[in-house]
Protein backbone atom coordinates (compact mmCIF):
# COMPACT_ATOMS: atom_id res chain seq x y z
CA UNK A 1 0.00 0.00 0.00
CA UNK A 2 1.01 3.78 -0.99
CA UNK A 3 1.05 6.17 1.55
CA UNK A 4 -2.10 7.79 1.05
CA UNK A 5 -3.98 4.49 1.10
CA UNK A 6 -2.68 3.49 4.71
CA UNK A 7 -3.83 7.21 6.14
CA UNK A 8 -6.95 7.34 4.05
CA UNK A 9 -7.68 3.36 5.41
CA UNK A 10 -7.06 4.66 8.82
CA UNK A 11 -8.75 7.88 9.30
CA UNK A 12 -12.23 6.86 7.51
CA UNK A 13 -12.06 4.22 10.84
CA UNK A 14 -13.68 5.84 14.26
CA UNK A 15 -10.61 4.47 15.59
CA UNK A 16 -11.31 0.91 16.78
CA UNK A 17 -7.49 0.79 17.60
CA UNK A 18 -7.45 3.19 20.25
CA UNK A 19 -8.23 0.74 23.18
CA UNK A 20 -4.72 -1.00 21.88
CA UNK A 21 -2.39 1.81 21.80
CA UNK A 22 -0.54 2.23 25.31
CA UNK A 23 0.25 5.58 24.98
CA UNK A 24 -3.08 6.73 24.43
CA UNK A 25 -4.44 4.44 27.22
CA UNK A 26 -1.87 5.20 29.50
CA UNK A 27 -2.02 8.98 28.84
CA UNK A 28 -6.06 9.69 27.88
CA UNK A 29 -4.11 12.06 25.32
CA UNK A 30 -6.20 12.41 22.37
CA UNK A 31 -3.89 13.70 19.90
CA UNK A 32 -1.76 10.21 20.31
CA UNK A 33 -4.94 8.01 18.96
CA UNK A 34 -3.78 6.29 15.90
CA UNK A 35 -6.73 7.17 14.13
CA UNK A 36 -5.55 11.01 15.12
CA UNK A 37 -1.73 10.69 14.59
CA UNK A 38 -2.74 9.51 10.58
CA UNK A 39 -5.17 12.54 10.80
CA UNK A 40 -2.20 14.80 11.41
CA UNK A 41 -0.05 13.03 8.92
CA UNK A 42 -2.29 13.25 6.23
CA UNK A 43 -2.77 16.61 6.90
CA UNK A 44 0.33 17.87 6.90
CA UNK A 45 1.43 16.01 3.43
CA UNK A 46 -1.00 18.44 2.23
CA UNK A 47 -0.69 21.89 4.06
CA UNK A 48 1.41 21.77 7.25
CA UNK A 49 4.17 20.13 7.21
CA UNK A 50 4.94 21.29 10.94
CA UNK A 51 1.50 18.48 11.41
CA UNK A 52 4.01 15.56 10.95
CA UNK A 53 5.71 16.04 14.46
CA UNK A 54 2.20 14.45 15.34
CA UNK A 55 4.02 11.05 14.22
CA UNK A 56 5.97 11.35 17.43
CA UNK A 57 3.33 10.43 19.88
CA UNK A 58 3.76 6.83 19.13
CA UNK A 59 6.09 4.05 20.09
CA UNK A 60 5.75 2.12 17.39
CA UNK A 61 4.87 -0.63 18.87
CA UNK A 62 2.64 -1.67 16.33
CA UNK A 63 -0.12 -2.36 18.40
CA UNK A 64 -2.41 -0.84 16.59
CA UNK A 65 -1.99 -2.88 12.98
CA UNK A 66 -2.52 -5.70 15.07
CA UNK A 67 -6.13 -5.10 16.38
CA UNK A 68 -6.85 -3.73 13.00
CA UNK A 69 -10.15 -5.06 11.23
CA UNK A 70 -7.69 -4.42 8.03
CA UNK A 71 -4.77 -4.96 9.09
CA UNK A 72 -3.54 -2.01 8.12
CA UNK A 73 0.18 -0.87 8.31
CA UNK A 74 -0.33 2.54 10.26
CA UNK A 75 3.30 2.44 11.73
CA UNK A 76 5.02 2.35 8.02
CA UNK A 77 3.54 4.96 7.62
CA UNK A 78 4.17 6.60 10.86
CA UNK A 79 7.78 6.23 10.12
CA UNK A 80 8.02 7.82 6.78
CA UNK A 81 6.32 11.05 8.17
CA UNK A 82 8.93 10.76 10.95
CA UNK A 83 11.84 10.91 7.87
CA UNK A 84 10.32 13.60 6.31
CA UNK A 85 9.58 15.94 9.39
CA UNK A 86 13.24 14.79 10.29
CA UNK A 87 15.35 14.54 7.61
CA UNK A 88 17.81 12.59 9.46
CA UNK A 89 21.12 11.94 7.63
CA UNK A 90 22.48 8.18 7.01
CA UNK A 91 25.36 7.81 9.74
CA UNK A 92 27.13 5.50 7.00
CA UNK A 93 30.92 5.94 8.28
CA UNK A 94 29.24 5.39 12.19
CA UNK A 95 27.62 1.88 10.74
CA UNK A 96 30.49 0.93 8.55
CA UNK A 97 32.98 1.91 12.17
CA UNK A 98 30.92 0.23 13.95
CA UNK A 99 30.95 -3.08 12.24
CA UNK A 100 34.31 -3.20 10.78
CA UNK A 101 36.26 -6.13 11.88
CA UNK A 102 36.17 -10.27 10.80
CA UNK A 103 33.34 -10.89 13.21
CA UNK A 104 31.05 -13.88 12.02
CA UNK A 105 28.27 -13.07 14.29
CA UNK A 106 27.64 -9.98 15.81
CA UNK A 107 25.88 -8.64 19.02
CA UNK A 108 23.73 -5.47 18.89
CA UNK A 109 22.87 -3.30 22.36
CA UNK A 110 22.41 -0.20 22.93
CA UNK A 111 25.04 0.37 25.56
CA UNK A 112 28.89 -0.53 25.74
CA UNK A 113 30.25 -4.04 24.81
CA UNK A 114 30.88 -6.96 27.94
CA UNK A 115 34.24 -7.99 27.23
CA UNK A 116 32.71 -11.01 29.53
CA UNK A 117 29.40 -11.83 26.97
CA UNK A 118 31.21 -11.70 24.01
CA UNK A 119 34.16 -14.19 25.74
CA UNK A 120 31.16 -16.66 26.62
CA UNK A 121 28.87 -16.24 23.36
CA UNK A 122 32.42 -16.52 21.23
CA UNK A 123 33.28 -20.15 23.12
CA UNK A 124 29.62 -21.25 22.57
CA UNK A 125 29.68 -20.30 19.33
CA UNK A 126 33.04 -20.87 17.93
CA UNK A 127 33.06 -17.76 16.35
CA UNK A 128 34.97 -14.36 16.17
CA UNK A 129 31.90 -12.12 18.07
CA UNK A 130 31.78 -8.46 17.57
CA UNK A 131 29.93 -6.07 19.99
CA UNK A 132 27.48 -3.22 17.71
CA UNK A 133 26.61 -0.58 20.51
CA UNK A 134 23.78 0.76 19.06
CA UNK A 135 22.51 3.73 21.46
CA UNK A 136 24.83 6.04 18.55
CA UNK A 137 21.73 4.96 15.76
CA UNK A 138 19.14 5.49 17.95
CA UNK A 139 18.64 8.78 16.50
CA UNK A 140 18.49 7.59 12.91
CA UNK A 141 15.93 5.02 12.85
CA UNK A 142 14.00 6.69 15.91
CA UNK A 143 13.21 9.23 13.13
CA UNK A 144 11.65 6.62 11.12
CA UNK A 145 14.52 5.07 9.02
CA UNK A 146 15.85 1.75 8.26
CA UNK A 147 19.73 0.28 8.74
CA UNK A 148 20.69 -3.24 6.93
CA UNK A 149 21.68 -5.51 9.96
CA UNK A 150 24.72 -7.48 9.15
CA UNK A 151 24.30 -11.53 8.57
CA UNK A 152 24.69 -13.35 12.17
CA UNK A 153 22.84 -10.83 14.21
CA UNK A 154 22.09 -11.64 17.76
CA UNK A 155 19.70 -7.75 18.71
CA UNK A 156 18.34 -7.10 21.77
CA UNK A 157 17.70 -3.05 20.46
CA UNK A 158 14.60 -3.75 18.98
CA UNK A 159 14.02 -0.27 18.17
CA UNK A 160 17.26 -0.40 15.73
CA UNK A 161 17.93 -4.21 14.65
CA UNK A 162 14.77 -5.92 15.34
CA UNK A 163 15.42 -9.38 15.85
CA UNK A 164 13.04 -12.13 15.85
CA UNK A 165 14.06 -14.13 18.70
CA UNK A 166 17.16 -13.60 20.03
CA UNK A 167 16.90 -15.70 23.44
CA UNK A 168 16.68 -19.07 21.10
CA UNK A 169 20.27 -18.48 20.31
CA UNK A 170 21.36 -18.69 23.67
CA UNK A 171 18.81 -22.14 24.22
CA UNK A 172 20.10 -23.24 21.17
CA UNK A 173 23.43 -23.04 22.57
CA UNK A 174 23.09 -24.94 25.46
CA UNK A 175 23.27 -21.53 28.12
CA UNK A 176 21.88 -22.30 31.22
CA UNK A 177 21.29 -18.80 33.57
CA UNK A 178 17.83 -19.93 36.27
CA UNK A 179 17.07 -17.00 38.61
CA UNK A 180 14.22 -17.43 41.38
CA UNK A 181 10.97 -15.47 40.59
CA UNK A 182 11.83 -13.08 38.36
CA UNK A 183 9.49 -10.88 36.17
CA UNK A 184 9.95 -11.35 32.98
CA UNK A 185 9.23 -7.73 30.42
CA UNK A 186 8.52 -9.09 27.06
CA UNK A 187 8.67 -6.26 24.24
CA UNK A 188 5.76 -4.67 22.43
CA UNK A 189 7.09 -5.31 19.14
CA UNK A 190 7.89 -9.37 20.37
CA UNK A 191 5.53 -12.43 19.98
CA UNK A 192 5.17 -13.30 23.95
CA UNK A 193 3.50 -16.67 23.69
CA UNK A 194 6.61 -17.96 21.99
CA UNK A 195 9.52 -16.32 23.45
CA UNK A 196 8.27 -17.34 27.31
CA UNK A 197 8.61 -21.23 26.24
CA UNK A 198 12.15 -20.63 24.92
CA UNK A 199 13.04 -17.93 28.08
CA UNK A 200 12.39 -20.29 30.21
CA UNK A 201 14.41 -22.99 28.73
CA UNK A 202 17.45 -20.70 29.44
CA UNK A 203 16.66 -18.74 32.88
CA UNK A 204 13.60 -21.18 34.09
CA UNK A 205 9.89 -20.20 34.67
CA UNK A 206 9.23 -16.29 35.29
CA UNK A 207 7.11 -15.50 38.96
CA UNK A 208 5.56 -13.06 36.57
CA UNK A 209 5.10 -11.97 32.88
CA UNK A 210 4.45 -8.32 31.60
CA UNK A 211 3.64 -7.10 28.10
CA UNK A 212 4.21 -3.57 28.86
CA UNK A 213 5.31 -0.80 26.20
CA UNK A 214 7.79 1.61 28.29
CA UNK A 215 7.12 4.47 25.81
CA UNK A 216 10.09 4.92 24.05
CA UNK A 217 10.48 4.42 20.55
CA UNK A 218 10.73 8.29 19.69
CA UNK A 219 8.01 9.25 22.04
CA UNK A 220 10.07 10.67 24.82
CA UNK A 221 10.99 13.59 22.14
CA UNK A 222 7.72 15.09 21.84
CA UNK A 223 6.23 14.19 25.02
CA UNK A 224 8.36 13.20 28.01
CA UNK A 225 6.25 13.44 30.55
CA UNK A 226 3.67 10.38 29.16
CA UNK A 227 6.80 8.58 28.67
CA UNK A 228 8.00 8.92 31.98
CA UNK A 229 4.96 8.28 33.42
CA UNK A 230 4.82 4.38 31.23
CA UNK A 231 8.06 3.84 32.30
CA UNK A 232 7.02 4.65 35.79
CA UNK A 233 4.06 2.38 35.79
CA UNK A 234 6.24 -0.16 34.69
CA UNK A 235 8.36 0.09 37.71
CA UNK A 236 5.33 -0.09 40.20
CA UNK A 237 4.01 -3.48 38.68
CA UNK A 238 7.30 -5.44 38.60
CA UNK A 239 8.31 -7.51 41.25
CA UNK A 240 11.73 -8.61 41.96
CA UNK A 241 14.33 -8.91 39.35
CA UNK A 242 13.43 -7.87 35.81
CA UNK A 243 14.15 -10.06 32.52
CA UNK A 244 13.84 -7.59 29.37
CA UNK A 245 13.99 -9.09 25.66
CA UNK A 246 14.46 -5.38 24.67
CA UNK A 247 17.92 -3.67 25.51
CA UNK A 248 16.78 -0.02 25.01
CA UNK A 249 14.70 -0.01 27.83
CA UNK A 250 17.31 -1.17 30.55
CA UNK A 251 18.89 2.26 31.34
CA UNK A 252 15.57 3.91 31.39
CA UNK A 253 14.50 1.55 34.05
CA UNK A 254 17.54 1.53 35.96
CA UNK A 255 16.89 5.00 36.74
CA UNK A 256 13.44 4.35 38.36
CA UNK A 257 15.10 1.84 40.93
CA UNK A 258 14.03 -1.46 38.95
CA UNK A 259 17.00 -4.18 38.99
CA UNK A 260 16.61 -5.29 35.42
CA UNK A 261 18.95 -6.96 32.56
CA UNK A 262 18.73 -8.78 29.32
CA UNK A 263 19.63 -12.43 28.74
CA UNK A 264 22.75 -11.47 27.63
CA UNK A 265 23.55 -9.41 30.16
CA UNK A 266 23.39 -11.92 32.67
CA UNK A 267 26.56 -13.62 31.01
CA UNK A 268 28.54 -10.74 32.71
CA UNK A 269 26.66 -10.58 36.06
CA UNK A 270 27.01 -12.21 38.94
CA UNK A 271 24.67 -12.66 42.27
CA UNK A 272 21.39 -11.95 40.49
CA UNK A 273 18.16 -11.70 42.84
Amino acid sequence: MNLDDILTTCIICPGVCSVSCPVYTSSGYRASQPVNIARAIFHGLRSDPKLLKASYLCTLCMACMDSCPASNPLPEAIKRARSIYSKPSKPELLVERLIEGDGELYIAMPYKPSSIAVNMIGRASGMAVLWIDTSKLYSYTSSGMDLEPPENLISMDMDVYPSDNPISWMAEYGFKLPIEGYTLHIPCKADGSRLVEDVSRVLGRPGMVIDMCIGYGGLERVRPDISNEMAHRFSTIAKGVVITLCGNVVQRLRRYGVEIYTPIDLLGVQDVG
